[in-house]
C-alpha cells in the first residue's frame, strides 16, 4: 500500500524544483492499493535551457516516487 505523505513529498519535491523554470506540477490523486500515481504537469517550452520532454518528467517522477515509497509503481501523466 502507498504511503501518502511519501508521494506527495516526492510530487512536491519535483514541482518545487521545476517551478524555478516556469513548469508546473500537481499531484492529482493516487490509488494506494493499485500503486497508481496520477500528476498533472505543464512544462515550460519558452525555456531554452530547460528542456524536458513529457516522456523524461514521467520517468523522473516515477523515479522519485518509488525512491521515496519503496516499490514500483504507475504514473500517469496529464497536461495541466
Amino acid at each position: 500500500m502507498l504511503d501518502g505523505f511519501k508521494v506527495r513529498f516526492a510530487v512536491d519535491t519535483i514541482a518545487r524544483a521545476l517551478r524555478s523554470d516556469g513548469s508546473e506540477v500537481k499531484l492529482l490523486g493516487f490509488d494506494p492499493e493499485a500503486g497508481i500515481v496520477r500528476i498533472a504537469a505543464r512544462l515550460n517550452s519558452d525555456c531554452d535551457r530547460c528542456v524536458m520532454t513529457s516522456d523524461q518528467l514521467q520517468s523522473l517522477v516515477e523515479e522519485m516516487v518509488e525512491e521515496q515509497v519503496g516499490r514500483p509503481l504507475s504514473i500517469q501523466l496529464s497536461e495541466l
